[in-house]
């Protein structure tokens, strides 16, 4: 119900003042979000690529920001469709990677496919960019929106444990709002299904494998006991269809068994046709930095860059180091147990360098860093 914002404890980015208009500081935080012109904001820009995905600014408002301001996050947003409907849209180096921040877009089609939920990637759908000097990259979320989800909407296949929500523009063609045309597009790139499916396989096995899901639910069960029974006193809707439910329960019990169902049939579908492969990132395995994905940017780099392991993989008392191109050893940092490293570039000297992230005497992650 509360309102996404910028906060330390909610969307932790930068805050963006009228002033803010040149430099770094022109560069975030912002917050948008994809969406329906229902809401309290009607100041918008669409997609070149389908007018019905419409860009709404959030936080700040539009009419909090200088037209400069706007123009930035405009122009990045389409500058990013752009690149995904271009010939390079998939370079690891120069390709989305370097504009959005991957993990966070595969934990959103997550969530979303996994509720099958209605409004999902057309409308209510977030996006935040943080300023350039503390990552930059466009991330997905947070996640909001979710009342008309999990088998809970009769509309739009939406009931159904079976097919894919992104889908969404042709199940429902005639609706307003549509799913930005990347999110499929992500799909064909090997890379991204790999971490996809690595990251589903990591939550199905934690928590969301079907025990943990249901022992959430029970947990709920009985703090909401109690108060479930003056809700229906007060809004007498079991056994009465509310729009847009699907399935319309007897009892409150038959509800929550319904939930954990549905639940459990979408989740078997997803872990049969969510594409990619995930391969067995045990340390043991000698090709390991073969199947560890990674990724270090900016590169080219100036002030600084930064290494993201991707889960499941995680990285334990590892240690980088940074070679120049004669072999001497620039860098070294040990005792790394996080799978983000920021680093600084400390003196180093224009030109080309080569890292490597080792960890249980083995290289996990290793590459090429242009240092401008």
């Amino acid at each position: 119900m509360e309102r996404i914002k910028r906060d330390k404890n909610r969307v932790d980015i930068a805050k963006l003042t009228p002033n803010d208009t040149t430099g770094d500081q022109l560069t975030g935080g912002y917050i948008m979000k994809v969406d329906k012109l229902t809401g309290s904001s009607s100041s918008y820009f669409a997609s070149p690529y389908d007018i019905k995905v419409k860009y709404l600014w959030h936080d700040p408002e539009d009419t909090e920001l200088h037209p400069d301001q706007k123009n930035y996050i405009q122009n990045y947003i389409i500058n990013f469709e752009n690149l995904m409907n271009g010939p390079g849209w998939n370079n690891y180096v120069s390709g989305y990677n370097s504009m959005i921040e991957v993990n966070s877009f595969i934990d959103f089609m997550i969530m979303q496919e996994l509720g099958r939920t209605v409004d999902g990637y057309r409308s209510s759908s977030f996006l935040y960019k943080q300023k350039d000097s503390l990552g930059g990259l466009l991330r997905a979320g947070p996640m909001w929106d979710f009342n008309l989800s999990y088998g809970n909407a009769d509309y739009c296949d939406a009931y159904d444990t079976a097919g894919y929500q992104m889908d969404f523009n042709q199940a429902c063609p005639q609706f307003s709002s549509a799913v930005p045309f990347w999110w499929n597009k992500f799909l064909l790139d090997t890379n991204y299904t790999h971490l996809l499916k690595c990251r589903w396989t990591y939550l199905r096995n934690t928590v969301l494998h079907t025990d943990s899901v249901n022992a959430r639910i029970d947990s709920m069960k009985l703090v909401l006991n109690e108060s479930q029974q003056r809700n229906f006193m007060q809004w007498p809707i079991l056994g009465v269809y509310v729009n847009w439910n699907y399935f319309v329960g007897q009892t409150w019990l038959e509800e929550l068994d319904y939930l954990k169902l549905w639940i459990e049939a979408r989740s078997k579908w997803l872990d049969t046709h969510l594409p990619g492969y995930c391969w067995d990132l045990s340390v043991n395995d000698p090709d390991l930095a073969k199947l560890v994905t990674h990724k270090l940017y900016p590169n080219p780099a100036a002030d600084y860059f930064f290494l993201d392991v991707y889960e499941p993989f995680r990285v334990k008392n590892a240690q980088f180091r940074l070679f120049d191109i004669t072999g001497k050893e620039q860098m070294n940092y040990g005792n790394i147990n996080n799978n983000h490293l920021d680093i600084r570039r400390n003196g180093l000297a224009a030109g080309i360098y080569f890292y490597v992230l080792h960890q249980d005497g083995k290289v996990i992650a290793s590459g090429k860093l242009v240092m401008q």
